[in-house]
């Protein structure tokens, strides 16, 4: 090497770092007696392992893929990785710009191996998407292209719920009506549910709970619309109803879709006035 290059700047800096390094090791060394030694205490680090996703299942198909329309749905997901214990909020980012994010703290059976995610979904984007989970540490765990929501194809579009009447079509406070709907599309089996709503649909929860009916009464609409489905409930006007239009929502969670006739809430009861 020649000798020149001990003037560069690089050099000269390096060496004063070793310069600087020696003094410090001299003035350690100097306040080391005779006969006594250096003793280093190591200190054994924390170690916090760092979650980690391998596998999002939806529990509805029990692959990483399902097939989901517009509107809004309640699905489960099966999480999968390790040291996942206690997590405290579930994501899922649409890896497509533009497309749709969810997250939940609805989370059940939580282990180090994985845990159980139920998320609203409102119209989501049919794109792959991110998975991430946040546990109590605020430790994040990731996994890209982790789950996949699918289009329906147009023969699985006209397979939604549909309903074609509905009898009675008024009712008046204090009224106890047996409601059936006629269902054009989908199977009395698909309904998982039934609920009185405003025009604008917000769900009316003083409305009594609707039970099922008797098969005498499906029988009974059965022989007038033979060949129709029919789903059966009893439900109570509330008293002091006000009157006006209201709707009721039949849904389907199997069939993600639900549809909604009106009926009408009058100031009086015949049978009772």
């Amino acid at each position: 090497m020649s000798t020149e290059a001990f003037g560069s700047r690089r050099v000269t800096r390096s060496l004063r770092e070793i310069v600087t390094y020696l003094d410090e090791g001299i003035k350690l060394a100097g306040g080391v007696g005779p006969g006594q030694t250096v003793r280093l205490d190591l200190e054994q680090p924390s170690i916090s392992l760092t979650p980690r996703i391998t596998k999002v299942v939806w529990q509805a198909t029990g692959s990483r893929v399902i097939t989901l329309g517009p509107g809004k749905t309640t699905q489960a997901l099966q999480i999968s990785g390790t040291d996942l214990d206690n997590p405290t909020v579930f994501k899922l980012v649409g890896e497509t710009s533009g497309s749709t994010f969810f997250e939940t703290t609805n989370i059940t059976g939580s282990s180090k191996a994985g845990f159980t995610a139920t998320i609203d979904l409102i119209d989501p984007s049919p794109v792959s998407y991110l998975a991430e989970a946040l546990n109590s540490a605020g430790q994040p765990a990731i996994l890209e292209d982790a789950c996949e929501i699918d289009e329906p194809t147009s023969s699985q579009q006209t397979g939604g719920l549909q309903l074609g009447g509905i009898a009675p079509n008024e009712a008046a406070p204090g009224d106890d009506i047996d409601l059936v709907l006629l269902l054009l599309a989908g199977q009395p089996s698909d309904v998982s549910d039934v609920y009185i709503t405003d025009t604008q649909g917000t769900r009316l929860e003083d409305w009594s709970p609707q039970t099922l009916r008797t098969d005498a009464l499906k029988s009974q609409y059965a022989k007038t619309y033979p060949g129709v489905g029919l789903v059966a409930r009893q439900f109570t006007v509330p008293p002091g109803q006000q009157p006006g239009i209201y709707c009721v929502v039949a849904e389907s969670s199997t069939l993600n879709s639900k549809d909604r006739l009106a009926f009408y809430v009058r100031g009086y009861s015949p049978k009772k006035s």
